[in-house]
């Protein structure tokens, strides 16, 4: 038995010797750049041929995915927890207006507009932009944070007041905000 499992042993270190010295004696990326030179795989390819290709890959990948054994049909696989409906972020900063207003000369279209608020020499002001355009700058009072959203840092809040003018109401962390603007009618 000694003799059998030393003739095996050297029979491996030969066998790997062979390999290692087979692979020593390879010159490289030459013989790989000229079957890729003279097969034209320089050329471009079509999107048609493309597409073939990514689908025999498809087929390939399908005819040869690993099979499982039968143990291992029965774990669980971990499934991806998705949630049941999109995930829908909130903008405290972003109002619709959906009738025109005025205010201090300059017409509101109806559209989008991001709410942003100043502060200049004692006076608070609230910003309507489209993009970074500045619509319309329209002096606000300072309200309490408690007067309108209680329950939210960052709010917008608006309604008609006396039939005839549009109040935007707008909090932030600092200071809460009530701005009114003409209805266009």
């Amino acid at each position: 038995m000694n003799k059998t499992f030393y003739k095996i042993i050297i029979l491996l270190l030969i066998a790997i010797f062979v390999q290692n010295s087979a692979i020593a004696d390879d010159d490289g990326w030459s013989d790989a750049l000229d079957v890729y030179n003279s097969d034209g795989l320089d050329k471009p390819v079509s999107a048609i041929e493309y597409k073939k290709v990514l689908k025999e890959l498809d087929d390939l990948k399908a005819k040869h995915q690993k099979k499982k054994w039968f143990w291992e049909k029965w774990k669980e696989e971990p499934t991806p927890k998705t949630p049941s409906e999109p995930v829908k972020i909130e903008r405290s900063d972003i109002l619709k207006i959906t009738t025109p207003l005025y205010y201090d000369g300059v017409t509101v279209p109806v559209g989008f507009y991001k709410i942003t608020s100043t502060k200049e020499n004692n006076q608070y002001y609230i910003n309507l932009l489209q993009g970074k355009t500045p619509i319309v700058r329209v002096l606000a009072n300072q309200v309490p944070h408690t007067s309108f959203a209680p329950n939210k840092i960052n709010a917008i809040n608006t309604e008609i007041y006396k039939d005839n003018y549009f109040k935007i109401n707008f909090k932030t962390i600092d200071y809460a905000l009530s701005g009114y603007l003409t209805i266009v009618k």
